[in-house]
């Protein structure tokens, strides 16, 4: 973006849900009529028609009406005019695309309908160089690479791993992911509460769906379950997760544990953590669930003589495996895992 309409898009919001956008949360200005930015998935405005030549971010209605505005520069005259037509023609777009949405219209639906292949893949090229140029400076913003140098402060590292989160909910990326488990396990002794919200960030991540849709549909899952109906929210987990592609290890993570804790079905629960698992390798809160299931149900059929599928102690040898990698990729799941497992912490 020209510096000045960076300048003037830094005095709006930024962009909604995650303040994250292709340009940065510092020049991403929020749409003054109310849309998100398109990089985000929830977006409704497509970037073939939104976009002005010069802007590169879905929030180009904002800042092309901030610099319709303008000031007393030399040069502001033309720029105006120029972005207050672009002003004006977003806004009668907005106006058409919010009324095609209320008429039943899919945003997806839109814009792959209305964005030629090579549009579409230069699009493509841009949002992905920006997610790696995202991700790469959240990494550095957290690393340390001399002794002697002063750790960031907290809201810099604070920052950091919510761009992280975000890019991994936004597009799954590999790098965002690593990094929050490398802070786990880095911080797990010092500096534990960088542990801790990288934690929480990586389970909320693992647990959302870039798709707004998924996301109101595992709620209402779930209300069917809290509601006492374990069947119906079953069959409701069951349907998403063939619904959805690709496939999304959480929605076969609450089958299981519907199967499980509310139906009494392990043989069901584990065969569905498994599939979780393998979508999801690296996702400690499915690896601890299975490895607690298969130890505590080894157990119980151990103490009434049975045998059921694998036996007993193959069953609770792959369970304390499981836990075991689950500390490794979590040391703050430490004390739990050696509780379930009838042993110290340090052993």
């Amino acid at each position: 973006l020209p510096l000045r309409t960076k300048r003037r898009a830094m005095g709006l919001s930024v962009c909604l849900p995650l303040g994250l956008c292709v340009v940065g949360a510092s020049a991403c200005a929020m749409h003054l009529t109310g849309g998100a930015c398109h990089v985000h998935p929830l977006c409704i405005l497509p970037p073939s028609r939104v976009l002005p030549p010069r802007v590169l971010c879905g929030c180009g209605a904002a800042i092309a009406m901030a610099d319709s505005n303008g000031d007393d520069d030399d040069d502001a005259g033309d720029e105006r005019a120029s972005s207050r037509e672009d002003g004006e023609a977003i806004q009668e777009e907005w106006q058409r695309v919010r009324t095609e949405r209320e008429a039943g219209f899919a945003a997806s639906a839109v814009i792959d309908s209305e964005l030629d292949p090579k549009r579409r893949a230069l699009w493509e090229q841009l949002r992905r160089a920006s997610e790696l140029d995202a991700v790469k400076a959240a990494r550095e913003s957290l690393e340390v690479t001399d002794e002697d140098e002063e750790p960031p402060d907290w809201r810099t590292r604070s920052r950091a791993l919510s761009e992280l989160q975000y890019w991994l909910i936004a597009t799954g990326n590999p790098d965002a992911e690593a990094a929050l488990l490398d802070m786990i396990k880095r911080h797990s002794d010092t500096d534990r509460w960088v542990a801790a919200e990288a934690d929480g960030l990586l389970r909320k991540a693992w647990s959302v769906h870039r798709d707004a849709t998924v996301n109101l549909r595992m709620e209402e899952a779930r209300a069917k379950l809290r509601a006492g109906n374990a069947q119906e929210a079953l069959s409701a987990f069951e349907r998403l997760a063939k619904s959805v592609d690709p496939p999304w290890s959480e929605a076969f993570r609450w089958q299981a544990k519907v199967a499980h804790l509310a139906l009494g079905d392990v043989d069901a629960a584990i065969e569905l953590y498994d599939a979780a698992l393998k979508l999801s390798p690296k996702n400690y809160p499915i690896l601890f669930e299975l490895g607690a299931l298969l130890v505590t149900d080894a157990a119980a059929q151990a103490q009434m003589g049975l045998s059921r599928g694998q036996g007993t102690a193959e069953q609770a040898t792959r369970g304390a495996e499981l836990l075991g990698r689950a500390a490794e990729l979590n040391p703050l799941l430490e004390d739990k895992v050696a509780g379930l497992l009838g042993r110290d912490a340090d052993d």
